[in-house]
C-alpha cells in the first residue's frame, strides 16, 4: 500500500503518526501564543466585555498584561459579591485607570458606606466624557 505509483497516497497509519496531537500542556501554549501578538487595542476591547474585577485579574498573566485593563473603554464595577466593592477599592481602581475617554461606566456602590465617595465618582465619569 505504499506510494508505488507516485500519486501521493499514504496509508492512514502513516498520516496518523506524523500528525500527533499536542499534549495537554502544549495546547495552552498555542492559545497563549495566539494572544501574544494581538495589539493592545484588541485586548482592551475584549476585556471591556468582562466585569472589571475579572479584567483586572488578567494583569497576573504576564508583564505585558499588567496594565492592559487600565485602558479599556468600559468599566463595570459590580463585584460578584452581593454588596459590591468598597469605596476605597473603587478609588484605587479609578486612580490606576488611564483611558481618557470611556464608552460606559457602570457602578453599583453600597450607598450607605460609599456616600462620601459619590461626588468623586461623578467627577471621574464626567472627566472621561461618559
Amino acid at each position: 500500500m505504499a506510494d508505488e505509483g507516485g500519486n501521493g497516497y499514504k496509508p492512514p497509519q502513516a498520516i496518523a503518526t506524523k500528525t500527533k496531537t499536542k499534549e495537554a500542556g502544549d495546547l495552552s501554549d498555542g492559545v497563549e501564543y495566539s494572544f501574544r501578538f494581538l495589539p493592545d487595542e484588541i485586548l482592551q476591547t475584549i476585556l471591556s466585555y468582562l466585569p472589571t474585577q475579572i479584567a483586572i485579574t488578567t494583569s497576573i498573566l504576564s508583564k505585558r498584561w499588567r496594565h492592559v485593563w487600565s485602558d479599556t473603554p468600559c468599566l463595570y464595577l459590580d463585584w460578584i459579591k452581593p454588596y459590591g466593592p468598597k469605596g476605597d477599592i473603587i478609588n484605587k481602581i479609578l486612580d490606576r485607570y488611564k483611558a481618557r475617554k470611556m464608552m460606559s461606566f457602570k457602578l453599583k456602590p453600597n450607598m450607605r458606606d460609599d456616600f462620601p465617595y459619590i461626588d468623586r465618582w461623578i467627577v471621574f465619569a464626567m472627566s472621561r466624557n461618559v
